[in-house]
């Protein structure tokens, strides 16, 4: 059996295309999935592990008989959501050697030194994928919205929010979740803790839970050329990288001041707390939105100006140095004196917060 693999990986070291046909109850989920047409022809490109998956299969049916996979646009569909299922009375080392086998993710799937360990009778982990459920969803048939995935669901609820607001409160979202227990979950506190009245919100607290890699729109000035810079954020390290890069403009300023990214950042981090906007106004937005980009990134900076020659930008050693001294200034004569504050300190309170947040840190 060694030289059989050894072999085989050999053959394959290297991705190589292929138009040959393959069997289709030993392919792999990739055959149907990796593909590229050129010229009117469809190549599939393979790696060792396709052989590792055959041979899974190859286990799979001399246990269970070909007779068991007749049905073979099913079985493809079974590949490649993950629904392979290991026969209950297979025994191990055997069932733990064809589920690593049969894992959909090549990258996550047992080539022959896992299967060398299992026969060793070490304890190899099988890291499988979670099984893709059909959610089978018809949400809007005039519009031909559909959805199979909570993904999809997500998107069908931002092209038709009112429609949203009727699935989400009378239950109907969390009814078609059932496949997924924990998002069911999550749906059910948002609508029955966190936002019972307010349903706009609700909306968009579901939406982003169900879609976690949604991106937001940033815009700005590139600090230092004033370039115009565009940037979709996915994560909240995006966030701080944009705002250390470029100055944001007013919407983005605003977008990240609103509740609206406070819902997009707690899907990302729910212990996360960020500072709330008291008032309206673009000074404030600004000033709100420094405080929760430092929230997110203490390292980023504090003061989000665009110009190196303004005392209270702090993106070098010598402008951190100095907001540092302002920073302990303001603090103390807050703790101690408590003055009038110049009206020049237009972010004062906000400050304040940010400074007394790091002292209690």
């Amino acid at each position: 059996m060694t030289s059989v693999f050894q072999t085989s990986w050999a053959r394959t070291a290297n991705a190589l295309p292929s138009n040959s046909e393959p069997t289709p109850i030993y392919a792999a989920p990739e055959v149907y999935t990796d593909t590229v047409t050129i010229a009117d022809k469809t190549y599939i490109e393979l790696t060792p592990k396709a052989d590792f998956y055959s041979l899974g299969m190859t286990i799979l049916s001399l246990w269970m008989g070909e007779g068991a996979f007749l049905a073979e646009t099913q079985l493809a569909i079974d590949k490649v959501k993950g629904r392979i299922a290991i026969p209950a009375d297979m025994p191990d080392p055997l069932a733990r050697i064809c589920r690593g086998l049969l894992i959909r993710d090549p990258a996550k799937r047992w080539a022959w030194e896992e299967i060398e360990k299992t026969l060793d009778g070490k304890d190899v982990p099988v890291d499988e994928d979670e099984i893709i459920a059909d959610l089978g969803i018809t949400y809007n048939a005039s519009k031909h919205l559909t959805a199979n995935t909570p993904e999809e669901l997500s998107q069908c609820m931002a092209d038709d929010i009112d429609l949203a607001k009727k699935y989400l409160y009378r239950g109907q979202i969390e009814k078609w979740l059932a496949p997924y227990p924990e998002l069911m979950m999550e749906i059910h506190d948002i609508v029955e803790n966190r936002y019972p009245l307010d349903k706009e919100k609700g909306v968009f607290a579901a939406m982003f839970l169900l879609n976690p890699v949604s991106t937001l729109p940033f815009r700005g000035t590139v600090r230092g050329t004033g370039e115009r810079l565009e940037r979709d954020v996915r994560t909240l390290k995006d966030v701080s990288n944009f705002c250390n890069d470029a100055f944001p403009d007013k919407d983005t300023a605003h977008m990240i001041a609103s509740w609206f990214f406070e819902e997009w950042a707690h899907v990302r981090n729910k212990t996360l707390r960020l500072p709330v906007s008291t008032s309206a106004g673009d000074d404030n937005d600004y000033a709100t939105a420094c405080l929760r980009v430092q929230t997110i990134d203490p390292l980023s900076d504090i003061t989000l100006l665009n110009d190196p020659s303004n005392p209270y930008y702090a993106m070098t050693g010598p402008a951190i140095g100095r907001i540092l001294n302002m920073a302990y200034t303001l603090m103390y004569n807050y703790t101690v004196t408590r003055p009038i504050f110049p009206t020049s300190w237009r972010c004062s309170s906000l400050w304040i917060s940010w400074i007394r947040m790091r002292i209690i840190i």
